[in-house]
């Protein structure tokens, strides 16, 4: 009983670089899977974008990256336009929606031509046509957004990395 509770102790306050390792199981010792410990779960991060749409002038804004535990999706606006871009995940390919005020348009479904989407949220780059859900012509979309990690200025976060991010 001492052991256990003298490992558990030293378990739980070593500040060493072993932050980015998930904890332990208690009874196996083996590393588990933790949540709490999990930087993914709906994390946002502000990207930079360079967007080009057929229909949409103004100026695209609030460029950003979502996370979730098995995917990213990168958004734009530019007014009341938005933009989103899906990595790949599951049986699902990368794919791309325009959201304009009177419709929308999206690759063809099951086609990722002209995407190259990285699902850990660093960027994602798109040279396609899309098509429109209502059976109007198709627009074409070239936009990059690069969200490399720590951001600007980064908020520090597990494992000390966040600290790079001073150039941005």
């Amino acid at each position: 009983m001492t052991a256990l509770l003298a490992a558990t102790a030293l378990s739980g306050c070593s500040g060493s670089d072993d932050s980015d390792k998930s904890p332990a199981d208690a009874k196996s010792g083996k590393p588990t899977a933790s949540k709490s410990s999990a930087p993914l779960g709906d994390v946002e991060k502000p990207c930079k974008a360079t967007i080009q749409a057929d229909p949409v002038t103004g100026e695209w804004k609030d460029a950003q990256v979502r996370l979730s535990e098995d995917h990213a999706v990168y958004t734009a606006t530019a007014g009341d336009t938005r933009l989103a871009v899906y990595s790949a995940y599951g049986d699902s390919t990368a794919s791309v929606n325009l959201y304009v005020k009177n419709g929308q348009y999206s690759t063809p479904v099951g086609s990722d031509d002209g995407l190259d989407v990285d699902g850990k949220g660093r960027s994602a780059t798109v040279d396609a046509d899309l098509d429109d859900v209502k059976g109007g012509d198709s627009v074409h979309v070239s936009a990059t957004f690069s969200c490399g990690k720590g951001g600007k200025g980064g908020k520090g976060g597990k494992g000390g990395k966040g600290g790079k991010g001073g150039k941005g």
